[in-house]
């Protein structure tokens, strides 16, 4: 399964003068740790911005602006529901659990169109903040599958550092 390039779609759009000031505060938030810019892959970083135009202190940003590719797209996305060519995009449910612990369960469309179940099963145990998610998928879409260690355990520094994802059963795109 081929994760999607949303990079230059589920973005919110700027006027020119609104663009120029985007990527000033792009500019001014990328460092060796994150290139503010190669998060439009999967995060609409434009709407983030017309809503936080301050410092970029956060590495886990709100559910609000996440993309159809992003592994924890939720139905608390703008773009949950938003059809682009003939593909209807639904997010996945996130679970309050209490005491601070949280589910995810990803929808059909995201098992189908966007994400294997062995991707979400490594993203969610090897990310930072995210590896005490109860992941919740359907027993159908588990073969037998046994997540390998992760070479890099983590794996936030992978998506800071290039617009790709490349787990068992996964072809990252070019």
């Amino acid at each position: 399964m081929e994760l999607p390039d949303f990079t230059d779609q589920f973005n919110t759009k700027l006027n020119p003068d609104q663009e120029k000031q985007f990527q000033k505060w792009a500019a001014d938030n990328s460092n060796d740790k994150r290139d503010v810019l190669r998060d439009t892959f999967d995060y609409d970083m434009r709407g983030y911005w017309t809503k936080n135009s301050g410092p970029l202190d956060a590495e886990h940003l709100a559910d609000t602006f996440k993309k159809p590719n992003h592994p924890a797209f939720s139905t608390e996305s703008k773009y949950s529901g938003a059809t682009v060519d003939g593909v209807k995009y639904v997010g996945g449910k996130w679970t309050e659990l209490g005491k601070g612990s949280w589910a995810f369960q990803p929808s059909k469309q995201m098992l189908t169109n966007t994400h294997s179940p062995e991707f979400l099963v490594e993203y969610f145990k090897s990310t930072p903040g995210e590896e005490k998610t109860k992941l919740i998928l359907p027993k159908e879409s588990i073969p037998d599958f046994k997540s390998p260690e992760p070479k890099n355990t983590n794996l936030m520094e992978r998506f800071l550092t290039k617009p790709s994802y490349s787990f068992p059963g996964m072809k990252a795109s070019p």
